[in-house]
């Protein structure tokens, strides 16, 4: 087993070299694909590595699926450009942190919405309406 400062180490640079792998793929499929993190495990024989894709739900599984592909090519690549005792495994998971996160802003912004005009006098809602209105309009 590795210390865990070297597994911090090793994933940083994993990090760094399957970010330049991933851009380096000529798959149009990948072309707006992002390695977003990556998990080592303590014996550094398994690799996760989390993408996220600029696109429609299509498109993040046909990225999924270039990605599954090239496994074998980006695991050389690895083997070629670190040196570890063994290669490690790849799995590849799409990362939805960022839509997830989006999501709950939106739901944080709404509540904050409600409780602004829960929080107004009737008259003040009302002309609060109508300035949105007017925006809106305009």
């Amino acid at each position: 087993m590795a210390s865990t400062h070297r597994v911090h180490r090793v994933r940083e640079q994993l990090h760094r070299v399957l970010s330049d792998i991933v851009r380096s793929l000529k798959d149009p499929r990948v072309q707006l694909v992002t390695v977003v993190d990556v998990e080592v495990t303590a014996d550094l024989r398994h690799v996760k590595l989390f993408f996220n894709v600029l696109g429609s739900e299509d498109e993040k599984q046909q990225a999924l699926e270039a990605l599954e592909r090239a496994r074998g090519h980006i695991r050389s690549e690895v083997s070629r450009r670190v040196k570890l005792r063994h290669t490690p495994e790849i799995a590849v998971v799409y990362d939805s942190t960022a839509e997830r996160a989006a999501q709950l802003t939106e739901l944080i912004d709404q509540a904050a919405q409600v409780t602004t005009q829960s929080s107004m006098t009737p008259s003040e809602n009302s002309e609060s309406q109508e300035f949105a209105k007017e925006e809106d309009s305009a």
